[in-house]
């Protein structure tokens, strides 16, 4: 089974995010909304060819 789409959104999660996105490489969607994260976007989410990540306000498209 492949991870594609991961909803995170509500889960009042808070801290940085973790760098562990390197196992998961054909995740396309990625939903953060309302959480409490904090720092960088870990090396890691630049593994895999596409990701759409939510935020609370804003959509990031990461390339690789």
């Amino acid at each position: 089974m492949q991870l594609e789409f991961l909803n995170l959104a509500s889960n009042n999660l808070s801290g940085e995010i973790p760098n562990c996105w390197r196992i998961w490489p054909f995740l396309v969607e990625l939903n953060f909304q309302s959480n409490h994260f904090f720092g960088n976007l870990p090396s890691s989410m630049g593994m895999t060819t596409e990701i759409e990540m939510r935020t609370n306000f804003t959509v990031f498209v990461l390339h690789n």
